[in-house]
């Protein structure tokens, strides 16, 4: 079975500056012995220099460090920013800024689709999640989630996110956030405030199809238009997504999904339940949402 979990922990400050001051103080320096001749006469110098400094100059450094910490990075995508080198891997990030929520750990795709993806959800075919206490796929906190766990039920944490990114391992597409189009709008207030949507029949709201996707396999249309191949309405087109109480073996556990078209129980990207009484767990790319659900692996990124 495939897992999303090959992870590597890699995880900065400056130093102020030292201000220091010379001996030269620019006073006279007289010299202190009360030492005479055989004349009587005091000692001096023979010039009469009294030894001071002309320029006046303390010799002090008077730089400043102006370098500042720039903090942890608000995301994947700003810590690619900083550094277009960066690895796939483990990553601290502040997605509210410094002086807000403690920064967390996350994991970063920086390889696919242009790098800078931050995983915010996934489930990896882990049978030991007892779903008897799951109620919500959206409830939790991904900065409580360990990147390195099976699965992470959380919501979405930065509201500025623009892309989504799901896969099921394989394969993998790319939505555009568009508030002016209401399924995006629908998932994006789901995602982010877990606001709950009742299913509608696809008809009435907007077609939302991936921009780009994988080359990996042939298993998903080209472009991956929600398997138009197999439409069950005119258009074939994402035009559902739906986020609600979904009834299951263990109970009502609240789920989101976002229908393909493509027919009975398959979606472009699930997690929970459907809305059969069937299992519970991930629909990703017509893996089926049905009694193997429990087997996929789905996870989801954004940018």
């Amino acid at each position: 079975m495939y897992r999303l979990l090959p992870l590597v922990s890699l995880l900065a400050g400056c130093a102020a500056a030292k201000i220091t001051f010379a001996d030269d103080t620019g006073r006279p320096r007289h010299d202190g012995d009360a030492d005479t001749d055989a004349d009587g006469d005091t000692d001096t110098d023979a010039d009469g220099d009294t030894d001071t400094d002309t320029d006046g100059d303390t010799d002090a450094d008077t730089d400043t460090d102006t370098d500042a910490d720039p903090g942890d990075p608000l995301s994947c995508a700003d810590a690619l920013a900083r550094d277009t080198s960066a690895s796939s891997g483990v990553f601290t990030i502040d997605p509210d800024g410094a002086g807000g929520a403690p920064a967390f750990d996350v994991y970063c795709d920086m390889d696919t689709d242009g790098g800078g993806w931050t995983l915010w959800w996934w489930y990896d075919a882990d049978r030991s999640v007892d779903w008897r206490s799951v109620d919500d796929v959206l409830a939790g906190d991904l900065a409580d989630c360990d990147p390195n766990a099976a699965s992470c039920f959380a919501a979405l944490p930065d509201p500025h996110a623009t892309e989504l990114r799901a896969t099921d391992g394989r394969d993998w597409a790319t939505w555009d956030f568009d508030p002016g189009n209401s399924t995006s709008a629908r998932a994006f207030d789901a995602f982010v405030h877990r606001t709950t949507y009742a299913y509608q029949l696809d008809h009435y709201t907007d077609a939302w199809n991936p921009v780009r996707q994988s080359t990996v396999s042939p298993r998903l249309t080209d472009p991956y238009a929600c398997d138009a191949d197999r439409e069950i309405d005119s258009d074939g087109d994402c035009r559902n997504f739906w986020y609600d109480d979904t009834d299951s073996p263990y109970g009502s556990i609240r789920s989101f999904n976002l229908d393909d078209d493509g027919g009975y129980g398959q979606t472009a990207f699930a997690g929970g339940a459907d809305n059969s009484k069937e299992d519970v767990g991930c629909d990703f790319f017509e893996q089926e949402l049905s009694t193997t659900n429990r087997d996929c692996t789905g996870a989801l990124y954004y940018r």
